[in-house]
């Protein structure tokens, strides 16, 4: 019973300076959170001191340049939009793989900040605490359709308006996709329109709702190295899925449909890190870079 009481003492009076730290001498405590900080973040176990710990704890951002710049949660909801009440995050092995997830598309687009966790416990991080003060914590992975339907655009994000399919081209997507399904086979759970990309033309989603990082953490820990079944979704806007329903319109056997649609398979399994056979990718993106030189050199009658 004593030795307890000491324990929340020395607990309580380490957490006040840190606390007073961060307050006052912001640069002190960023390197003594570069040093320590993996360790600080143990703390999340702590239920009675959650809120404390989860206030000093600092995070990468994707509104912060490359010059090392962490925020805090409170930071974060200080500059979370008007009827935001979720934390997003987005687990990466750094800030490059951050940005280029396509997950995150849709926060950029409506200028929504994410969380970006480089380090293994991070996410349980996020998991365990669940809450901080009315802002929930959630992957941007699992994001719903209509999850930012609410949010303006932001100011930066204006595109050329892409033009609407027509009825009988919905109609001839819907058969491409299912042609895309058939030729993939069991690669995939399933394959669908995707409402959550913007510049990119696919991605792995997956269907029991596990963060790609964290499923892989999992597979390590349990030694399993097969490839997950996921759900490819494809952006019908892109320019490659216009071109690809053209061919398959055109003639839905064409070879390179085939080779285009495994192409495109392969780079989503490439930035989910599951890609197993290199170099059955390297082959198949050289036979495309063969036919498509041909094609540009005799357009161009070079």
């Amino acid at each position: 019973m004593l030795l307890r009481k000491i324990q929340q003492t020395v607990t309580k009076q380490v957490l006040t300076h840190l606390e007073r730290m961060a307050a006052d001498k912001p640069e002190d405590y960023a390197s003594l959170w570069e040093l320590h900080g993996k360790i600080f973040k143990l703390g999340y176990h702590d239920y009675v001191n959650r809120d404390r710990v989860a206030a000093l704890m600092r995070f990468n951002s994707s509104i912060h340049d490359t010059g090392g710049a962490l925020c805090s949660l409170d930071d974060y909801i200080g500059r979370a939009k008007d009827g935001q009440k979720d934390i997003w995050y987005l687990a990466a092995p750094g800030r490059e793989a951050a940005e280029l997830n396509p997950h995150g598309e849709q926060f950029r687009k409506k200028g929504i900040e994410v969380i970006y966790l480089y380090e293994p416990i991070d996410e349980f991080v996020a998991e365990g605490l669940g809450k901080y003060k009315d802002f929930t914590f959630r992957p941007v992975e699992n994001a719903k359709e209509d999850a930012l339907d609410a949010f303006d655009d932001a100011a930066d994000a204006a595109k050329p308006k892409i033009r609407e399919l027509s009825e009988e081209e919905l109609c001839a997507f819907d058969a491409l996709i299912a042609g895309m399904k058939g030729l993939l086979g069991d690669k995939v759970k399933d394959v669908r329109v995707s409402h959550r990309l913007a510049d990119s033309p696919a991605c792995l989603v997956s269907p029991d709702g596990m963060t790609s990082s964290m499923e892989k953490l999992l597979r390590v820990m349990h030694k399993d190295e097969s490839v997950p079944q996921k759900v490819l979704e494809i952006n019908r806007d892109h320019p490659l899925a216009r071109s690809l329903l053209r061919i398959h319109k055109a003639d839905a056997r064409d070879p390179l449909l085939a080779d285009m649609v495994q192409a495109l398979f392969d780079n989503c399994l490439l930035l989910d890190g599951y890609l197993k056979d290199p170099h059955a990718l390297a082959a198949r993106a050289n036979n495309l870079l063969e036919r498509t030189g041909q094609w540009y050199a005799e357009l161009r009658k070079l």
